[in-house]
């Protein structure tokens, strides 16, 4: 936002330079962002008198100048058109380098000799925009600098002020600022209004025009004043070159007017025609179920019933707290106004102008908050400034609609606790001063104080609020650095750090690759996580970012997808990281997550035929050998309800009763989603449930010495019997059979599945491979068979199979 140094001095007369100026600025929280001195790149513009105007004899948009420079005469080819013969504008002579970079030299337009540029506020650097040539004063002397001409002698600031300090949005609130940080005499009203001129502007009855509040939530106060006999037309000099230099474009005194106290003062207004108020009313209402309005741009707006209107007795007439409508602006015209001046909540504002995608000056301040009781202040200065420039006359007093006052609660302030705080001991009736340069009301009360902010500081609200502010004020650079003593704690040491270790040991080593995602993902992408209400927020950045995220799965499949859009054909990836739930109350975890998706690549780049896809079997494998690897004894059980899994093709992993975990293949609408083209097989995993299940201790395995004997045992069973059950049943066959004599089963592998009219209807046939080992001996063949046989045997019965040999 832009600041006149100059403006600023007026109102707090402060002895500092500009450098200094913007250090004590910016180390008191208000960042100085650019300084640029009015004048720069003007050497060589002078100003000059128009004494003649003709059309150019080759172009209709041109016309051919004479004009006096004070020295000489000069011939100029201009494409203006809002000037007259006598006028004074702004010369830029050959030679001369403008503040947007343009060199100006003598040259030829369209055949024509123009020996210099008649110029625009615009293209003096002036204003931001403005429409043709710079007209000056009748006054201004020809050939005299325009530097010198316009005074322009001023300073403008580009501050950045953060949102939780609306009272800094003008040079009036600035300045009281300044005068705080800089221990200056405090600003006083008189400054800008005499106390005469303002009891003899609040003197009198309200006048005699209905107003009306019907929300007066969304509009606390309310004010309006009547003025007639204005006379509407250019701004002063004085008053269109202040404006235009903070980039606002001048229009008529009246609005001008306007504009100039929302700069200085920081409260909006807004002038009406008071002819052109349909029923001589003014209504503040909710807009009504299709209701249009035509702003001040020109542009329709189309209305919502949340939406705050200022209406007169048949249509709206401006949108609160943004802009006035077309319908009854000001014009040449305007002979009586109605100048409002009120308050409005900030979030409707912001909503609306968010919606209806309008934004100005006023709506800026309104969504930020501005201060209740500048509402009449500001109506009395801006009045004043009329009567003075366009004439006119108050009829009544003030028209004043206001809820009633709300006392503001006062904050216990602690004297020790700031000291303790501030990490400085301060003196109390210094942190008092301080708290009363800010507009605060103190009560001291021995030890501690009662402090009551100004009504324009709605963001000091609790104790460390005003601790601070004591900090800004006094300066941070004027409080010592020191070492803190404080017990030194690491999460080196904690189980939990040193098991989330464990996992990535264990993951990388199975090839898998670690991904870091952000905690906030896409509501989408965790579709059908278990026993976990999202926990969605309030206000999302974008719909991509909605949600605290129940699981990790959303965003390992976000990097897959960004792995196959940069070239990559597969993905293995893992990550280890903190979970939401709102399961009753918000709660935190550590989850694992993983993801299988693309090719898989077995052997070398070059060796194209050992590529194949990632299946469901992959992801099996990885998920048994992490288990395995942490000592825990696991079963892979069918999901009850399939979540983001497709239907048979989930699983949930379950140890002794307790849920750790689950998986399987990802919903197709899930990956089609984020546009990853191959299956994605996925698995999630509660962290403390993997961690509690690990045993306390591993059993050392010596490096078997005897050798193994393997035995294959085939058998047809129903096309429903799951390999699960025939598993289960082969170990504890095993273990009632052969462990009591010493010999152990080391590997069960499932090896071949058959199906076939040849073995019967409904039937199949499963191939397994049995590796028998003894710890102690080396086995013999027939002690092998033996218990083998046992076995086949056994197991005929037990889940009626049929055991071909």
């Amino acid at each position: 936002m832009k600041f006149s140094y100059n403006w600023l001095r007026e109102l707090a007369p402060f002895p500092w330079s500009v450098a200094e100026f913007a250090e004590r600025l910016t180390m008191a929280g208000v960042e100085v962002e650019h300084i640029a001195t009015q004048g720069e790149g003007l050497d060589k513009v002078v100003v000059a008198q128009i004494l003649k105007s003709d059309q150019h004899p080759n172009a209709d948009r041109l016309s051919v100048c004479e004009v006096d420079t004070g020295s000489e005469k000069k011939q100029i080819v201009c494409g203006a058109k809002n000037y007259k013969v006598g006028d004074k504008v702004p010369l830029a002579l050959a030679g001369a380098k403008l503040p947007n970079g343009m060199e100006i030299k003598r040259s030829k337009l369209r055949g024509v000799e123009s020996d210099g540029m008649l110029c625009s506020a615009k293209e003096l650097g002036l204003a931001e925009d403005a429409e043709g040539l710079l007209i000056l004063s009748a006054d201004a002397t020809v050939g005299k600098p325009i530097r010198e001409a316009l005074a322009l002698n001023d300073t403008l600031l580009e501050l950045e002020i953060t949102p939780n300090r609306p009272d800094l949005l003008s040079h009036w609130g600035l300045a009281r600022e300044i005068a705080a940080i800089g221990n200056l005499p405090p600003l006083s009203r008189a400054q800008l209004l005499s106390e005469e001129e303002e009891k003899a502007l609040s003197q009198g009855s309200p006048a005699n025009f209905p107003v009306k509040v019907e929300n007066a939530e969304l509009c606390p106060r309310y004010t309006a004043r009547i003025i007639r006999g204005l006379k509407i037309g250019p701004s002063p000099e004085w008053l269109r070159l202040r404006l235009e230099s903070l980039g606002e474009r001048s229009i008529s005194n009246v609005v001008d007017i306007t504009n100039y106290i929302l700069h200085e003062i920081g409260q909006p207004l807004h002038a009406f025609d008071l002819k052109l108020l349909e029923g001589s009313s003014i209504i503040v209402r909710n807009a009504r179920a299709g209701e249009k309005i035509v702003r001040l741009d020109g542009e329709t707006s189309e209305l919502k019933p949340e939406m705050l209107v200022i209406a007169d007795a048949k249509r709206p007439v401006a949108l609160a707290g943004i802009m006035g409508g077309q319908n009854t602006g000001v014009s040449d015209a305007t002979v009586d106004i109605l100048l409002e001046s009120a308050t409005f909540h900030p979030g409707n504002i912001r909503k609306t102008s968010k919606v209806l995608g309008v934004s100005s000056g006023s709506s800026y301040r309104f969504e930020r908050g501005v201060d209740i009781e500048l509402a009449a202040w500001a109506s009395l200065r801006a009045t004043q400034l009329i009567l003075k420039i366009c004439g006119g006359k108050v009829e009544g007093g003030l028209i004043d609609c206001r809820t009633p006052k709300a006392n503001k609660a006062a904050i216990p302030f602690r004297h020790a606790r700031a000291q303790s705080v501030l990490g400085k001991s301060l003196a109390a009736d210094e942190m008092n001063s301080i708290l009363k340069r800010l507009g605060c009301a103190v009560q001291s009360q021995g030890s501690s104080s009662e402090v009551t902010p100004p009504s324009y500081r709605g963001d000091l609200e609790r104790e460390v609020d005003l601790i601070e502010e004591i900090a800004r004020v006094h300066g941070i650079q004027n409080i010592p650095g020191s070492m803190a003593l404080a017990a030194s704690t690491t999460t080196k040491t904690s189980e939990s750090f040193l098991f989330a270790r464990e996992l990535r040991a264990i993951l990388t080593g199975l090839g898998l690759d670690e991904a870091v995602s952000y905690t906030i993902v896409s509501g989408e992408t965790t579709k059908g996580a278990p026993n976990a209400e999202k926990l969605r927020l309030a206000n999302p950045l974008n719909a991509e970012m909605d949600t605290l995220r129940p699981c990790l799965i959303g965003g390992l499949i976000e990097a897959a997808a960004r792995n196959f859009s940069g070239g990559n054909a597969g993905v293995a990836l893992f990550e280890v990281g903190q979970m939401f739930h709102a399961n009753g109350k918000v709660e935190e975890s550590t989850g694992l997550s993983l993801l299988l998706a693309g090719t898989r690549q077995e052997g070398a780049t070059w060796e194209r035929e050992s590529a194949r896809p990632y299946d469901f079997y992959d992801l099996k494998g990885i998920v048994e050998e992490l288990l395995q690897s942490l000592g825990i004894e696991a079963q892979l059980q069918p999901l009850t309800e399939n979540g983001p899994a497709e239907k048979g093709f989930g699983f949930q992993i379950v140890s002794n009763g307790k849920w750790l975990g689950f998986g399987g293949k990802l919903l197709t609408s899930l990956t089609q989603r984020v546009k990853i083209p191959t299956d994605v097989f996925f698995a999630q995993f509660d962290a403390a449930a993997l961690h509690a299940g690990q045993k306390g201790f591993r059993q050392y395995q010596p490096w078997p010495v005897y050798p193994s004997i393997r035995r294959d045992i085939a058998l047809t069973v129903g096309l429903e019997q799951k390999h699960q059950s025939i598993e289960e049943a082969l170990h504890q066959l095993v273990k009632k059979n052969a462990e009591p004599k010493g010999i152990f089963l080391q590997r069960l592998e499932l090896f071949d599945i058959f199906a076939s009219d040849k073995l019967g209807t409904n039937r199949k046939s499963l191939a397994y491979l049995m590796i028998y080992r003894s710890p102690s001996k080396t086995l013999t063949d027939s002690e092998v068979n033996q218990v083998h046989e046992s076995i086949k045997k056994q197991l005929r019965e037990q889940i009626s199979c049929e055991i071909r040999e």
